[in-house]
């Protein structure tokens, strides 16, 4: 393995050549941005409810609790130069990430000014659009703006046209692993030279009570989901997890020892979280003679999808300080 990475340019990397993330900004279920995010995971506060902000809660089958993002319907389209009309009939996911790419680059100490012309990438993960049927049908007076607004290749075309981008931009569906992908599409454009930096963001809403989901418990009105479906195309590979975290540390140099603390993914399925844990427990944890820490933000607001990902790498910086006290 060590001759794999001697050769592996992805992997060895130059001092003063490492790629970083530079700044971070969130909006998730009744917390308003990245401050909030740390209040409410020290806190352990519990971010779900069951009040009627999305859908009245009339049917016996029906998800009666939910994470929800407050003020979706607030949008300063002025500045982002869209129009009224357009702005009514844009994706509310795709005026969440406009406002939160400005927000982290504001966090990372950029100007967006700046970055006009540059080769900068946008990649965002997404993997559902609630609002395609009421966009394209509901709202069709505003003649040719709902194909643009409800398509979900300008989550990330709209963020590279408002800055004047000219690096790739485009959306990553890999379901509720797409962040995480968008990210690794990032750091390989900027490692390749394809791109100078990188934008990676992601966004879910759920408007609509989605009774298969609930038929399948994938969501739940409890707390706490518990998966019961059989092994099939959707079920996680044990194996194929153990062997992703033993070549990730392997590739970056990082002996399982060294870890205090790993944010799991913790998909709230009986069969997800029994085969991660084990895959945890397997590949990281055969020689250590501490604990390892394992937590999943899921826990405050539930599964984010899409976005799961992100909302993990917001989490860590957040909770930091907190296990390096513990451990």
């Amino acid at each position: 393995m060590e001759n794999s990475r001697k050769y592996n340019p992805y992997v060895k990397v130059p001092p003063g050549e490492e790629i970083v993330i530079s700044g971070i900004a969130g909006r998730f279920p009744d917390t308003d941005n990245m401050k909030e995010l740390q209040e409410n995971l020290f806190n352990t506060s519990d971010l779900g409810s069951d009040d009627n902000r999305r859908w009245s809660n009339v049917n016996y089958d029906m998800p009666t609790r939910s994470g929800k993002i407050n003020n979706v319907d607030k949008f300063d389209a002025q500045y982002f130069d869209i129009s009224p009309v357009e702005a009514h009939v844009t994706d509310p996911m795709c005026r969440l990430l406009l406002e939160h790419t400005y927000e982290a680059l504001t966090d990372a100490g950029v100007n967006p000014k700046e970055l006009r012309g540059t080769k900068t990438g946008v990649f965002i993960g997404s993997c559902y659009c609630e609002t395609a049927n009421d966009m394209l049908y509901c709202r069709a007076q505003a003649a040719g703006f709902p194909i643009i607004g409800c398509s979900r290749y300008w989550l990330a075309n709209s963020i590279s046209n408002w800055l004047d981008l000219t690096g790739s931009s485009y959306v990553v569906d890999t379901a509720c692993s797409s962040s995480h992908q968008a990210i690794v599409e990032a750091y390989r454009m900027i490692r390749s030279g394809e791109c100078d930096a990188a934008i990676v963001g992601s966004a879910n809403l759920c408007f609509h009570p989605n009774l298969t989901f609930q038929q399948f418990q994938f969501v739940y009105s409890k707390t706490n989901c518990d998966g019961w479906k059989p092994e099939g195309i959707v079920h996680p590979s044990l194996s194929m997890q153990k062997k992703l975290l033993e070549d990730f540390y392997d590739e970056c140099g990082i002996t399982p020892e060294e870890l205090s603390y790993i944010e799991a993914h913790g998909t709230g399925t009986l069969a997800g979280d029994l085969v991660e844990i084990n895959a945890i427990d397997q590949a990281l944890c055969s020689k250590r003679s501490t604990p390892l820490l394992v937590g999943s933000v899921k826990s405050r607001f539930g599964h984010t999808e899409a976005a799961a990902g992100l909302c993990q790498v917001a989490k860590v910086p957040k909770i930091a300080l907190l296990v390096s006290c513990k451990v």
